[in-house]
């Protein structure tokens, strides 16, 4: 690994819930990481974004969370050609939502058409 990679991202958005969570409510937690590649990549800062399940069944027992018509943008442009789907329960990162880009601080949005139980 290069030398002046960053060994440690650093949390960009911190944890952020996608809307309250109850029990048989489908909900879950993202958040964004940032890296610095350094030099050898062009000055480039990787992000990569984390899901974490907040879903309970009725009886109280945790579940998955299956999140559909995922879409990212970073400055304006899509992250993501067409719209992802995501299973989920521990801390999970999805490489189809993962990208570069050479701002340090670019306007992130995270959008969904839905989201289940699973």
């Amino acid at each position: 690994m290069p030398q002046d990679i960053q060994a440690t991202p650093d949390v960009y958005i911190d944890w952020q819930l996608s809307n309250q969570g109850c029990y048989g409510c489908a909900s879950f937690y993202y958040k964004v990481v940032r890296r610095n590649l350094g030099l050898a990549f062009g000055n480039r800062y990787q992000f990569d974004i984390y899901f974490y399940s907040n879903s309970y069944l009725t009886n109280a027992v945790r579940t998955s969370t299956y999140v559909y018509g995922l879409m990212v943008t970073a400055d304006g442009f899509p992250v993501n050609k067409e719209p992802v789907w995501m299973l989920f329960k521990e801390p999970y990162s999805n490489q189809l939502l993962n990208f570069t880009t050479t701002n340090p601080y670019p306007r992130i949005f995270i959008t969904w058409t839905g989201v289940s139980l699973f």
